[in-house]
């Protein structure tokens, strides 16, 4: 019988060792620092950057050739799994696997297009997945006044 109710302690005890872990988790920056830019010109995100949003939206001038993503992850956190979906920011008609060494690399862009950038931030186990929905301008959508 004793060792019955060990047993449920420890069931317990690793129970809310795991709400806890779950709540830190939650609480917990996971980027320093996430941003978008074209060459040197930052690209501007709705919302601006900060750690507990996960969904953002970045509109391209239509000079913009191209974007880079830039973020550093809170040590000792990693990023993984990323990607990039060009088509219509669908990732179900196309997604493109990245690997880790090409994250800050340059991403082409056709005027009028749409794509998503997708990637995981992992720490201690617990997962968190960044969305950037990127639009590029065609270059008409501002008349002249």
């Amino acid at each position: 019988m004793r060792l019955l109710q060990l047993q449920l302690q420890l069931v317990q005890f690793g129970l809310l060792l795991c709400l806890l872990l779950g709540a830190l988790a939650e609480a917990t920056e996971w980027l320093q620092f996430m941003y978008l830019k074209y060459d040197n010109q930052p690209i501007d995100t709705e919302p601006s950057f900060n750690p507990a949003v996960i969904k953002y939206e970045a509109t391209m001038d239509w000079k913009m050739e191209y974007f880079s993503v830039q973020a550093m992850p809170i040590a000792p956190a990693i990023i993984k799994n990323i990607h990039l979906c060009r088509k219509d920011a669908d990732c179900s008609k196309e997604d493109q696997s990245i690997v880790v060494p090409d994250f800050s690399r340059p991403n082409l862009m056709m005027p009028g297009s749409r794509a998503r950038f997708r990637f995981d931030v992992i720490l201690h186990g617990e997962v968190r997945s960044f969305t950037i929905t990127i639009t590029r301008l065609q270059g008409f959508e501002a008349g002249l006044k």
